[in-house]
């Protein structure tokens, strides 16, 4: 799920902004080598973050406000 400047309606994505993934099921041990495979895919600064391990809040603003990939 993406979220933030990049997904946001209001389009305040720039050349200096990054880009939030909100994933589900991503082993601990993987998330390292998933990120750094990831990042290797665009010129972006790129932030992954495992949906289990997100605040209650974040996870109720993923749901609100976050775009489904």
């Amino acid at each position: 799920m993406g979220f933030g400047s990049a997904f946001a309606s209001d389009r305040r994505f720039t050349w200096r902004s990054d880009i939030d993934v909100a994933v589900v099921g991503l082993k601990p041990e993987d998330f390292f080598a998933v990120s750094a495979g990831a990042a290797d895919m665009t010129d972006f600064a790129l932030d992954i973050v495992p949906i289990e391990s997100a605040t209650e809040a974040m996870r109720h603003s993923l749901l609100e406000e976050g775009v489904e990939l």
